[in-house]
């Protein structure tokens, strides 16, 4: 996910940024990233991470 704000805060062009999610998708077990985005308030640096890309509550 830090790879991909990085490249979407330099302005990279969307297909880069859907590689990026696609491969975020793939390799991220379901079960953790859901538990990243139901405990986001409860962690700072996955707070601040879900501020940067708020669209990757709904990959």
């Amino acid at each position: 996910m830090k790879e991909y704000i990085a490249e979407k805060i330099v302005g990279k062009p969307p297909v880069k940024l859907a590689l990026l999610v696609a491969d975020l998708q793939r390799l991220s077990h379901p079960t953790v990233w859901a538990e990243m985005k139901r405990q986001r308030a409860s962690h700072p640096e996955l707070q601040r991470l879900f501020r940067q890309a708020p669209e990757a509550l709904d990959w």
